[in-house]
């Protein structure tokens, strides 16, 4: 009896089930969209987690060649000098074969792409095996060629990630044009090896492609067993730096990644409000059928467990459709990361598979999270309701203009708090909640302030125009019944704003700064000829003066007075700033102390780099201690110990250097030769007389000297370097910006799809006094485009005010630049103008179908 009454329970449980889920079957759009949400949120933050977890994967191995471990890395003292060829081999000969030469640099195709290169001697490599793996590397596309053979004999072969040929749309075999016209080695892909975003050559071809002769840009050291061997053996001008640790390359790029994230996150929060959407409107279609339910005698909690087994059901097929998506998603992303990466830190990724065991456990749990968000709020209203008791339209608008006020009364304060943040506890991680709070708190105030608009125009309106009159309040109850899908959109364009204005504000300061920075008509770096070209130099009549620069490159201790407890080493380089006037105008410090240059020029202080300054705490006035000591004995030295002498200044003045992964320091020519004499130059401005014979010594200097592209450059083409770099700075962040743009779209077009469900026996009233379905059609075209532009420009205050906080808080705790926020007038139109079309696109595919249909079935469906 017991189990007949169980089958016959199960058997009721089952016939319920189904009445409830078969609405789907009549609403397929309803299943369409809510999956479609999902999938679209869980998609966006876990390919953002993905690519971030693959990235902190590459920093916990620390500073790598090649996808091996480097211990150590042997460089010149003077930045920019290059290690002569014959001291590797003097250093191989004297058994030190732990030593690996390499060769980077960046040379540029037919297309102006910067491509990052690096060129090692692949049997350096001590381990046969590795060879061996080297010689078996997997290519792609070709049965024969691109071995290890071909890979160290002429005319040699280039190999490259799957996933960067992609990128540059190279295939596997082929050949592209340099710069110059010259055509390139055969190009093959291989998988592993570390390469990431750069493409790997044969030491002989790589000193080829970068005219460096026999130089080599540093030597990498594979084990720590020689270190104190290769100390002892470097002549003087070289030292052993050992490789970054995992630490501080994970913090060195926190920053980047946070914004990665909160990208990530803001899409993802987009498709939770889709999802939003689709369950609101699928319980509000089935609470006719809940009613009967009960009426039949089927308890409330029963059905609201069967909901809850649906949306579970639709999470766990959302996780499964979003998984490999996510995977595709940030395979797409992670070449774009990498250069950020390369351009912004010298960072090498390794491109590696994405796909591991837990990527469907993380789609799930993501999958999960926002169906509970989502669903709560609707599931926890249908159980709070008597299904018994009608409701009616005006009740549910009553309902609706309540909720949009408290919501606009919750954005205020969010709003406000977000403003005492900002100015009471500025912070890194203070400016992602500000930045969360500015966010959230516009995206609840401005549907409200667009539905008190169209209350006054609704006011304003002549009774003449009945059908504007009609259309101002059908927009308005349209908006808010679709306030969340709005709430997406707003934060979207926000968010568009935001970073775009942050963005063209670095572009402007960059421009500025570089057009200030670059005095010199051309730049030498002179390798050790110093002598004989200044020489030179200074018997021509088109040359006005020289800029001579050393610069040094170390791990010095920096002591400040307030933080005298506690200096850590701090990796920075130290500059020689020339004595000319228009040299120390370039610098144009953003703070400096009184009589700063005069100071400066006595040798009493040096000037910082703003980076050096923020992410250390150094203000104007600080006393540092330079250690005067040679290098390799302060490497082995704790700053605090009686034997390290050192220099003290005062920090006189703070200047901008952006791009600048390293702090950097510039001290006066004769206090810098004083203190630390002998040091090479690492650079030569020439200033001219006039612009026009810079073509003439360009020339002259390139066929005298036998100067390559890296060792000569005018200062056009550096500005153009510079630029391009910046360009693909910020690509991923612009593409994760764009696509949250997109995936708000797409929740405004789901919401308009399913309210015009709702729109069908008001448009067939209008149909049946007279109103064609043309003129509907146009002024729903109308209503749309006029939500989309409005909603850009309340949305443009706030997106400037994110700006603010993008620049002011994260860029400056983040990544120590700071810079004016400028307003880009010309994106604002842009993206009003888009923002225009796309609503007014989301709306036709939803009016098309329903003025398709025919008058008497809209009359019929729409009761």
């Amino acid at each position: 009896m017991t189990v007949s009454l169980r089958r016959s329970d199960m058997y009721s449980r089952g016939i319920v089930a189904k009445a409830l889920w078969q609405h789907y079957l009549r609403h397929p759009l309803q299943l369409i969209l809510l999956l479609a949400g999902l999938v679209t949120g869980v998609v966006m933050v876990n390919g953002v987690a993905l690519l971030n977890q693959t990235a902190t994967e590459d920093y916990l191995r620390g500073e790598q060649l090649l996808g091996r471990q480097a211990s150590a890395y042997v460089v010149a003292v003077s930045e920019r000098q290059l290690i002569p060829q014959a001291l590797y081999t003097r250093l191989r000969n004297m058994g030190l074969d732990s030593l690996v030469p390499v060769v980077s640099g960046t040379i540029t195709d037919e297309s102006r792409r910067l491509l990052s290169i690096i060129a090692t001697d692949p049997l350096a490599f001590a381990a046969a095996e590795s060879i061996s793996a080297f010689s078996q590397g997997q290519n792609q596309g070709s049965a024969s060629g691109g071995g290890l053979a071909e890979f160290i004999l002429p005319p040699y072969a280039i190999w490259i990630s799957v996933a960067r040929a992609e990128q540059l749309g190279i295939q596997s075999g082929q050949r592209f044009q340099l710069k110059g016209g010259e055509e390139s080695a055969p190009v093959f892909t291989k998988q592993g090896h570390g390469l990431g975003h750069r493409l790997w050559v044969d030491i002989g071809y790589g000193q080829q492609l970068l005219s460096m002769g026999e130089q080599l840009s540093y030597l990498a050291v594979m084990g720590g067993e020689q270190l104190d061997d290769i100390r002892a053996a470097l002549p003087a001008g070289y030292k052993v730096r050992l490789a970054k640790d995992p630490l501080s390359l994970k913090t060195m790029t926190r920053s980047l990644h946070m914004n990665l994230t909160a990208m990530g996150l803001l899409a993802w929060v987009v498709g939770v409000f889709i999802v939003f959407n689709a369950v609101t409107f699928s319980l509000q279609d089935r609470r006719p059928l809940v009613r009967q339910l009960q009426m039949a005698g089927v308890p409330k909690p029963l059905v609201i467990r069967l909901f809850v087994i649906e949306f579970l059901l639709l999470a766990c097929v959302a996780a499964l459709l979003a998984a490999p998506l996510s995977v595709a998603m940030a395979e797409g992303l992670l070449p774009i990361l990498g250069r950020t990466l390369d351009n912004l830190y010298g960072v090498a990724l390794s491109y590696q598979s994405f796909w591991r065991a837990d990527v469907l456990y993380r789609a799930l749990i993501v999958s999960l999270v926002g169906v509970g968000l989502a669903a709560s709020g609707p599931l926890w209203q249908l159980a709070s309701h008597q299904p018994l008791v009608g409701v009616s339209q005006q009740y549910q608008l009553r309902q609706g203009k309540a909720l949009q006020a408290k919501l606009a009364l919750l954005g205020v304060s969010l709003l406000i708090t977000a403003a005492v943040l900002a100015w009471q506890l500025p912070g890194l991680h203070t400016g992602f909640v500000t930045l969360a709070l500015l966010l959230l708190g516009s995206g609840l105030l401005i549907p409200w302030l667009y539905s008190l608009l169209l209350q006054q125009i609704m006011v304003a309106l002549p009774r003449t125009r009945p059908l504007l009159a009609w259309s101002c309040s059908e927009l308005d109850w349209q908006l808010g019944r679709s306030h969340v899908a709005m709430l997406a959109l707003v934060l979207a364009l926000t968010a568009n704003v935001g970073v775009n204005t942050m963005v063209g504000s670095f572009r402007d300061a960059v421009t500025t700064w570089l057009e200030q920075r670059l005095v010199a008509d051309i730049y030498l770096r002179p390798e050790g000829r110093s002598d004989e070209i200044i020489a030179w130099l200074q018997d021509r009549d088109e040359v006005a003066s020289l800029l001579l620069q050393k610069q040094m490159r170390t791990e010095f201790v920096l002591v400040s007075d307030k933080r005298a407890e506690n200096n850590q080493p701090i990796r920075i380089n130290l500059l020689s700033l020339a004595s000319e006037q228009y040299a120390r105008q370039a610098i144009a410090p953003i703070h400096l102390v009184e009589d700063g240059w005069q100071r400066f020029a006595n040798g009493e202080g040096v000037l910082i780099s703003e980076r050096l300054s923020l992410l250390n705490g150094l203000e104007l006035g600080d006393r540092i201690g330079l250690p005067l000591d040679s290098i390799d004995q302060l490497n082995n030295v704790n700053s605090n110990a009686s034997g390290v002498r050192q220099q003290i200044f005062e920090v006189l003045g703070v200047y901008y250097d952006f791009g600048n992964p390293t702090g950097q320091m510039m001290l006066d020519e004769i206090s810098f030769e004083q203190h630390w004499p002998g040091h090479l130059l690492s650079g030569i401005g020439i200033k001219l007389n006039s612009v026009k014979e810079k073509a003439g010594i360009y020339d002259q200097l390139v066929h005298r000297f036998q100067l390559n592209d890296r060792q000569i450059i005018d200062q056009q083409r550096m500005r153009e370097v510079a630029l391009g770099v910046f360009e693909q700075t910020f690509v991923a962040t612009k593409a994760l910006n764009v696509l949250t743009l997109l995936v708000a779209a797409a929740g405004l077009a789901c919401a308009l799809v399913l309210l015009n469900e709702r729109r069908r026996l008001a448009l067939a009233v209008l149909g049946s006094l007279g109103v064609t379905k043309r003129a509907l059609f146009q002024l729903s075209l109308l209503q749309w485009a006029s939500v989309g532009l409005i909603t850009a420009l309340l949305s443009l205050p706030f997106g400037i005010g994110l700006a603010w906080v993008l620049i002011n808080l994260l860029n400056v705790y983040g990544f120590g630049w700071s810079y004016p926020v400028t307003l880009q007038w010309l994106d604002y139109g842009y993206l009003i103008l888009l923002s225009t079309v796309i609503t007014a696109l989301t709306a036709i595919l939803p009016l098309r179908r329903l003025y398709k249909m025919a008058l008497a079935r809209q009359l019929a469906e729409g009761q």
